[in-house]
């Protein structure tokens, strides 16, 4: 996968199209509406350590849609890494000054459930390896607990630590990672259409977008392997949906992608052609000066499918639709 570069995010409008069934058909077409200026992604923002006694702004938590399908039932607590990090449906209350690094215990501690107080040290605090952080992790385990807060049976949703047993959260606790893994079980190209639709909406940006610069370490992997799943979801997602004629759907899908990994040249053939089977020129040519740029950013070659495709484009012929079919 080419390395990301922070471009604009390449959303598009959603509007109302008239669409063919197929890319075969040429029946007249509904002028699509036209790209809006897209807004660049949130840089992060450097604050200082809460627990060092210096207060800290709130940086990471960000008021959530929650999509109607993957809320959990009940209004339990969830926390979100699909982009900024963020916890809703906490019943308790936290100080500004604390929840940065609440936050990304949070986090750590719904995707490591059991893990140990050794573990969870090396992870939150790697600058301190090797002493002993009892107060520094029982301060956060405390405040973490009371924010969090407690089940309608008055249970906290943050148990106590028990000596022969790890740290974690009541099941009834979720994640959006933990929805996603559940809805394409680590294979995005092989997941079903329905599956797909229900995922792609819990993307809000990046993974872990605008942490802290010296914190989340150990999320980095985590990162990694859902920026790929988010790539490969939204190409067959936009794939099916252009195949079918659906050109809209296909622009709305790769967006998603374009955000999180914005050099990556499959999402761009798929959203380009898009463009040109809607008979949108101008949409077409955004699309491709947009990731011309990002090529020339990172001095790199186009790949040959791309290349071939955009020397088809200045005079498509009647061999045009097996090109697009190969494109993809």
């Amino acid at each position: 996968m080419p390395a990301s570069l922070v471009v604009p995010d390449p959303l598009v409008e959603s509007a109302p199209r008239v669409e063919p069934t197929s890319l075969a058909e040429r029946a007249p077409r509904i002028e699509p509406a036209p790209l809006v200026a897209p807004a660049p992604l949130v840089a992060p923002v450097e604050t200082p350590d809460p627990y060092d006694g210096e207060p800290a702004p709130d940086t990471l938590e960000v008021p959530i849609v929650a999509d109607p399908r993957t809320t959990p039932s009940g209004g339990t607590p969830q926390i979100l890494v699909l982009g900024k990090v963020g916890l809703q449906n906490a019943t308790g209350s936290v100080e500004d000054g604390n929840r940065a690094r609440l936050l990304e215990f949070a986090a750590y501690l719904a995707l490591h459930p059991g893990a140990t107080r050794t573990e969870i040290d090396d992870a939150l605090w790697p600058e301190r390896t090797g002493t002993d952080n009892l107060a520094v992790r029982n301060a956060a385990t405390s405040r973490l607990r009371r924010w969090v807060g407690q089940d309608p049976d008055g249970q906290d949703y943050l148990p106590r630590h028990q000596a022969d047993g790890g740290y974690g959260f009541l099941p009834s606790v979720t994640t959006d990672v933990g929805t996603w893994n559940r809805l394409l079980a680590g294979a995005p190209l092989e997941a079903s259409t329905e599956h797909l639709e229900a995922a792609l909406p819990l993307v809000r940006g990046v993974p872990f977008e605008g942490a802290h610069g010296r914190r989340y370490a150990w999320a980095e992997p985590v990162r990694q392997r859902l920026v790929a799943e988010i790539v490969d979801a939204s190409y067959a997602l936009a794939k099916r949906r252009l195949l079918e004629g659906r050109w809209r759907s296909a622009e709305e899908a790769v967006a998603v992608g374009l955000r999180v990994e914005p050099a990556q040249e499959s999402l761009w053939r798929v959203r380009i052609l898009a463009a040109h089977e809607s008979r949108d020129a101008g949409a077409e040519t955004e699309a491709i000066e947009s990731l011309l740029s990002i090529t020339e950013r990172l001095e790199c070659d186009l790949q040959p499918e791309t290349a071939q495709l955009l020397a088809a484009l200045k005079s498509p012929g009647a061999g045009f639709d097996r090109l697009m079919v190969e494109a993809l």
